[in-house]
């Protein structure tokens, strides 16, 4: 007796009625010296196509514009710095905040403008790769972490105020500006600690781990 497996059918069995052949790959045939009779299957197997879950594709959508939301404005921004526009644009800023005006006379403004896009299309690039490369999301989090963290700090310096309106808590139109790095800082953070978790997670560094 010899069990033979069904892409052996037709070389085995070239004159078997069509009852004897089997519907499916896992249906196999047994040979002996009466002929040939079908061994079915005591049950029946089905493959389902389960459903997607709309809760993990609303998270996985928010996940993926949160993302873009802090690479485009890192990108886009960060090309800027190396017009002579977002040079001028960072004076009132970088010149009123005491805890940066020492970058001026290090590195000059036009230097300080053009280090800062580096940093941030350099981090934008890395956040891009992130869902693929933990240590990349380590790296672009923290980076972009220090960055919106540092932007948010000058509001404790500058007149984010309206005085028109009363002061706080109207804001003006730089208060406006500098206010929403606070959600950017927020998705910096968490794409660090999400990072984190997958390098100790995996002990090859986190690669290929989709997001």
């Amino acid at each position: 007796m010899e069990w033979i497996s069904h892409p052996q059918i037709d070389q085995a069995l070239p004159d078997a009625p069509d009852e004897f052949r089997p519907p499916a790959e896992n249906v196999r045939f047994r040979v002996d010296f009466d002929g040939a009779t079908v061994e079915r299957p005591s049950h029946r197997v089905d493959t389902f196509v389960s459903a997607p879950d709309p809760i993990a594709t609303l998270t996985n959508a928010g996940r993926v514009i949160a993302l873009a939301g802090v690479v485009l404005p890192l990108l886009m921004i960060g090309a800027l710095k190396f017009t002579q526009i977002e040079v001028e644009a960072l004076k009132p800023i970088i010149g009123g905040t005491p805890w940066l005006a020492w970058l001026y006379p290090v590195l000059g403004e036009a230097g300080t403008s053009y280090l800062l896009g580096v940093v941030e299309v350099v981090t934008a690039l890395l956040l891009v790769a992130s869902p693929w490369s933990a240590r990349a999301g380590v790296v672009a989090g923290a980076v972009g972490s220090a960055i919106f963290a540092t932007t948010c700090s000058t509001m404790l310096a500058l007149p984010i105020w309206e005085q028109g309106s009363g002061g706080f808590p109207w804001l003006n139109a730089l208060g406006s500006f500098l206010i929403k790095d606070v959600a950017l800082l927020g998705v910096s953070l968490t794409i660090l600690g999400w990072s984190l978790d997958r390098l100790r997670k995996a002990p090859g560094g986190g690669h290929s781990d989709l997001l």
